[in-house]
């Protein structure tokens, strides 16, 4: 009969070795599981250290997976502006630094004279070259299939971050090209809905190439900034200079929460640029401009600078509102109709903060 343990909710393990007059007989491991007591006994030593040392990574990996920074806006707007890459580094950094090679337990011998002469020392020198070139390759390759392991069986909500962490370490090379599938595939069906929904070609068109390049990025990272500039005059309150930050961080926060909510919230973290001097890879300037028809009425006036990276080119956009606007209209009016179409102009949708998400 055989016996299947899972060990995603392993919390810890200990192993005894066993020996019958002297002679090593097996290792049995202790392993608890969601407050369960499951024990497995492997009588072959090198099997029974490759088990240790793959229970070990797996639950020193899964206690730092619950550590790395989450991804996520709060009140649509990002926690923080960077992430420290060494945070999620360092997870699978330390894992990666361990070298052991597989040694035999003790094994008790009847007492005699040691040996003497050169062939003891070769057969030293002998160990110490397969331990340390032989072992170490082959230790490389176990943990690189073990942290693997690890992530293909985290959740399918968490594994987007798990896969990301796998691809920091350099070392991790034998499922790395699966590991870049993998996540890409995450990003599919944004990129879908992207394509099929949003409503100015010339803006689609920018936003692909900065949606498929968060499946290589090391931190998904999207700043934003959102900008009033000066434009025609409105007497009265609701259209007035002095509430234009309180338009402009109502309109900032509808688009990072729409973005967030539109990728996926593992997937993407939206962060806000204030500082003027600072490229944001999505640029929102607005101005009211009078309106075409009637010049005693505004409308409002977008111009996008979209980049793949920060440091990249942008490309821009001016898109020219729908409606002609009066003094007398309110701005959560205009905050629903004129930004909700930029919103669709731009990514395909719209959504509120307490809105679902598209799909």
């Amino acid at each position: 009969m055989v016996t299947v343990t899972p060990l995603a909710k392993l919390r810890s393990v200990k192993g005894d070795d066993n020996f019958n007059e002297g002679n090593y007989t097996g290792t049995t491991f202790t392993l608890k599981v969601a407050g369960d007591r499951e024990t497995v006994q492997i009588n072959d030593a090198k099997g029974a250290t490759r088990f240790a040392h793959y229970l070990d990574a797996l639950l020193e990996v899964r206690e730092r997976m619950t550590k790395l920074p989450s991804l996520g806006v709060q009140g649509g707007i990002a926690r923080r502006a960077a992430i420290d890459k060494s945070d999620i580094e360092s997870a699978y950094r330390e894992l990666a630094d361990r070298n052991e090679p597989v040694v035999e337990p003790p094994v008790l011998r009847a007492e005699g004279n040691a040996p003497l002469g050169l062939l003891p020392i070769g057969i030293a020198f002998g160990v110490a070259f397969l331990g340390i070139f032989v072992l170490n390759g082959f230790n490389r390759v176990l943990r690189d299939n073990a942290q693997f392991g690890i992530v293909t069986d985290v959740p399918p909500a968490e594994r987007p971050l798990a896969l990301r962490a796998y691809l920091l370490d350099p070392r991790n090379t034998r499922h790395r090209d699966k590991a870049e599938v993998m996540l890409a595939n995450y990003y599919a069906p944004a990129l879908a809905f992207l394509r099929d929904s949003a409503t100015d070609a010339d803006l689609r068109q920018n936003m692909l190439p900065l949606l498929t390049a968060l499946s290589k990025a090391k931190q998904p990272l999207i700043s934003v900034r959102v900008r009033e500039e000066p434009g025609v005059r409105i007497d009265g309150i609701e259209f007035g200079a002095e509430r234009a930050a309180e338009r402009q961080g109502q309109i900032g926060k509808r688009l990072a929460t729409t973005l967030t909510k539109s990728v996926g919230a593992t997937l993407v973290e939206v962060v806000e640029i204030t500082e003027p001097d600072i490229p944001a890879m999505i640029d929102v300037r607005y101005k009211f401009v009078p309106a075409p028809a009637n010049p005693s009425m505004f409308r409002v006036e977008w111009t996008v600078a979209i980049r793949e990276t920060a440091e990249g080119r942008p490309a821009s956009k001016v898109l020219p509102g729908v409606n002609a606007w009066s003094s007398t209209n309110r701005f959560g009016q205009f905050h629903q109709q004129e930004t909700g179409n930029f919103m669709r102009a731009l990514l395909g949708a719209d959504i509120p903060e307490d809105g679902a998400p598209p799909g």
